[in-house]
């Protein structure tokens, strides 16, 4: 195997295999990663074997000598195509493990693929970092609907929704993404927070990816009540971001514009995210936001983020033989 720092000129190359993988979705193309390249020092790999690309590894550096697979995305991992098999991995692995102490990194942190959006089963990753000793740093929680026979809501819910079609309500896709991060930025300010992503980023992000980026809103007459942001996989529709006033809480317009979400997925067999319900790193739940999500029929998966200490790699017996 060969391990090769990414290049600009490797772009086509990098988003081809991506494309064709079983666990790589937009949040990997370099054009995603590439937005906010000022933030990090870019340090992505390309594994080949006999010339052809067998993985990516979307990563950056970080201080401490951290490898961090990858700090800028909701996750990172290892990206692979469906015909590697597991003992490949592990050689896969244990040649990445190789080259991340030659290039004098003491620790290497990846951020785990949710099974969700993968299109065959993936858990290679979290095998390998288990079998080298790795510790779990994070497990947030992500509760999700699958399409088929859907979990009833809570009664809050229906009538909370009733209510919002009784007044007249509508739900629709907008273009005005500048008066919901208004909306938005005054919802998180109360929390003492900020959206992850400035309204220039994310209006580059809708430039850059208009078919995977979309912005659905609740209104009354011209009022914006609620909206969700969408971040669509093909396979998962991910709530990047929500909001809603207090005439939208008190109206039962997200209620509402939730439903409409859920019940498009499920007619187009696709898995509806409703983005994480924890904080620091997994430890603690927010209740109510995880009541309410549930409350819809969504259950729990949680994503994983690992870290390994490269010094205590088991280079000499791994992988173990039976």
């Amino acid at each position: 195997m060969e391990i090769v720092r990414y290049k600009s000129a490797k772009e086509q190359e990098w988003d081809d295999f991506l494309g064709q993988s079983k666990n790589g979705t937009f949040h990997q193309s370099r054009s995603f990663i590439s937005y906010h390249k000022e933030r990090f020092t870019d340090h992505s790999l390309i594994v080949y074997e006999r010339g052809q690309v067998i993985a990516l590894v979307p990563a950056a550096e970080q201080a401490n000598k951290i490898f961090f697979a990858h700090p800028g995305l909701t996750y990172g991992s290892i990206v692979i195509g469906k015909d590697l098999y597991l003992s490949e991995y592990l050689q896969l692995f244990t040649a990445l493990i190789g080259y991340l102490k030659n290039s004098g990194f003491s620790k290497f942190i990846a951020k785990d693929i949710p099974a969700s959006y993968c299109s065959h089963p993936s858990g290679e990753l979290a095998y390998a970092m288990l079998l080298a000793g790795a510790e779990i740093r994070s497990f947030d929680v992500l509760p999700h609907i699958f399409p088929g026979e859907p979990i009833p809501y809570q009664q809050r819910r229906i009538r909370a929704l009733k209510k919002a079609e009784k007044i007249g309500i509508l739900t629709l896709e907008s273009s005005d993404l500048t008066s919901f991060w208004e909306l938005l930025s005054d919802v998180l300010a109360r929390h003492s927070s900020l959206p992850v992503h400035s309204l220039e980023e994310i209006l580059e992000l809708k430039h850059r990816f208009p078919s995977n980026i979309r912005l659905e809103i609740a209104r009354i007459e011209e009022e914006l009540l609620a909206g969700v942001v969408i971040f669509d996989t093909g396979r998962v529709e991910r709530a990047q971001y929500i909001a809603a006033s207090e005439r939208g809480k008190e109206t039962g317009a997200l209620d509402l514009l939730f439903h409409r979400l859920i019940e498009n997925c499920r007619h187009r067999n696709k898995i509806f995210e409703f983005g994480t319900t924890t904080l620091d790193g997994g430890r603690k739940l927010t209740h109510g936001l995880s009541d309410q999500k549930e409350g819809f029929g969504a259950r729990t998966l949680i994503q994983y983020s690992y870290l390994l200490e490269l010094a205590n790699f088991p280079a000499e017996n791994f992988p173990t033989q039976s």
